[in-house]
């Protein structure tokens, strides 16, 4: 995954993105951006895996181009940055670059249909971060205290909870937890999880 990182972009790069989508960037994304671009679009990527029989996914941190090239402008996404994209399942998790349609700006989130209404645009959300600083810095944390689990080379994100182990004579039996927002909904409300069990 580390090879999969592109080399950091200039000032001036940045400021013609924003110029190109007419929106500001944050200042935290934008100082990520000049350290590294994303990265390239690989297996497995650097946000982290999930793998069941016949699903699976990997998400890969987009460089500013192509997150750029899939901002939006239409009701329901409006002003929103795809920063991460999975290949498998479409899935983009987008950073907000305005308070706008119930959203405020700077925040991350996974994208949701709300499948109650007749309008295809109306959309719900899961966030997972209020700032590009707080949201990468507490994956990174997960990753480094050993809460997700690196197996086969791949960051897998199960959220283990302490509560959830169990002693019976010399057998301990721990489950850690990951949620698949590409098969959830909130309107109706479906939230599918996916058990790891050791």
């Amino acid at each position: 995954m580390i090879s999969s990182l592109k080399a950091g972009v200039q000032e001036e790069d940045l400021n013609a993105i924003e110029e190109r989508i007419n929106s500001k960037l944050p200042d935290d994304y934008r100082c990520s951006l000049r350290i590294h671009n994303g990265q390239k679009l690989v297996v497995p990527g650097l946000m982290g895996s999930m793998a069941l029989s016949n699903h699976y996914r990997s998400e890969d941190l987009l460089d500013v181009d192509t997150a750029a090239g899939g901002y939006q402008r239409r009701i329901g996404l409006n002003q929103c940055l795809p920063i991460t994209f999975c290949i498998h399942t479409g899935l983009s998790q987008y950073l907000s670059l305005a308070d706008v349609e119930g959203r405020c700006r700077n925040e991350i989130f996974y994208q949701c249909p709300d499948q109650t209404t007749h309008n295809p645009a109306a959309l719900d959300m899961f966030v997972t971060g209020t700032s590009f600083s707080q949201w990468f810095t507490s994956y990174v944390q997960h990753v480094v205290s050993g809460d997700y689990p690196i197996i086969r080379d791949q960051i897998f994100r199960y959220e283990h909870d302490k509560d959830c182990v169990a002693t019976t004579e010399e057998i301990t039996i721990s489950v850690s937890t990951s949620f698949l927002p590409e098969l959830s909904s909130i309107h109706p409300p479906h939230y599918f999880f996916t058990y790891r069990i050791r």
